[in-house]
């Protein structure tokens, strides 16, 4: 589950060790793109706002209430994102700028919104069936179940559009799948400990995703096909919910290493952490880097 996710947390009671990682300025982000996420103040009120990785021209796109789930549309024009204000939580779209704001979805609640590389469809979590299952939604309307077993959450699209990694619960422990965006059997990827928050490399090659197989939740890199997975990220605290730049030289993620939560980045290869935001008064949470400026 993501950190920071009042929508979900609320709505799921309802449905039934290494050496810590040197913080510097080594390898800092260049300017390349924007970064949306969630700023949240307690449980109450989480909205979505975007800044550059250079730290300048934070905007805040959405107003009162819960906002959460940002994800940048793939020409950079668009987020989706998922919010309660008409009841219970659905998927809706805004411009960049945060104009422009209209639901998408309805029926259950729907949450975690990923767009396909073209543009033209989302998928997402909804209880919809009575579980959390993963749908696929076309922008010009029409719905399409993608999983029936098990809980499923955190899809994420791959950049040539033939796939779906997502993770789900369906033997015990939260594992990494794929699956046809038509639906169909799922493949599994990972097997060690719980894996969760999957993101492809903007080349597909590789998935970067979190795992707890140490203790603490950190951050894992693989093929794009399996294989062996190499740890990024250590230390006695959580990182999660990463996201690539979109040149795939960065990653940026959630993180407590610093008492409150955090937006961090580092190079794809680990190492150095940078720190994005620090206010102790706010958790800032669920990156999406996306090609806007």
């Amino acid at each position: 589950m993501r950190k920071g996710s009042v929508l979900r947390g609320a709505l799921s009671v309802a449905v039934v060790g290494a050496a810590a990682l040197v913080t510097g300025s080594a390898g800092a982000a260049p300017i390349n793109g924007r970064i949306a996420f969630e700023r949240c103040w307690g449980t109450a009120t989480c909205s979505i706002f975007s800044i550059r990785p250079d730290l300048s021209g934070t905007r805040r796109l959405t107003g009162g209430g819960l906002s959460e789930y940002p994800a940048w549309s793939p020409s950079g024009s668009q987020i989706a994102f998922a919010s309660n204000r008409a009841g219970s939580p659905q998927i809706w779209l805004m411009s960049a700028t945060g104009t422009a704001q209209r639901q998408l979805t309805s029926g259950g609640w729907s949450i975690d919104p990923t767009w396909s590389p073209d543009g033209k469809r989302i998928a997402f979590v909804s209880t919809r069936s009575g579980t959390e299952q993963l749908y696929v939604v076309a922008l010009s309307g029409g719905l399409r179940q993608l999983t029936n077993v098990g809980t499923n959450e955190s899809p994420a699209w791959s950049p040539d559009g033939t796939r779906i990694a997502f993770e789900s619960r369906r033997h015990g422990t939260d594992q990494i799948y794929v699956v046809s965006p038509s639906g169909g059997p799922a493949t599994r990827l990972t097997s060690v400990g719980n894996n969760e928050e999957p993101t492809w490399s903007p080349n597909g090659r590789r998935i970067v995703f979190v795992s707890n197989r140490t203790g603490d939740n950190h951050l894992y890199v693989m093929p794009a096909s399996g294989g062996p997975n190499v740890q990024l990220t250590f230390g006695n605290f959580d990182d999660d919910q990463p996201s690539w730049s979109p040149d795939g030289t960065r990653i940026v993620f959630t993180s407590g290493r610093s008492g409150s939560d955090a937006l961090w980045t580092m190079s794809t290869s680990g190492g150095f952490v940078t720190p994005l935001t620090n206010n102790p008064n706010v958790d800032d949470v669920a990156p999406s880097w996306g090609i806007h400026g």
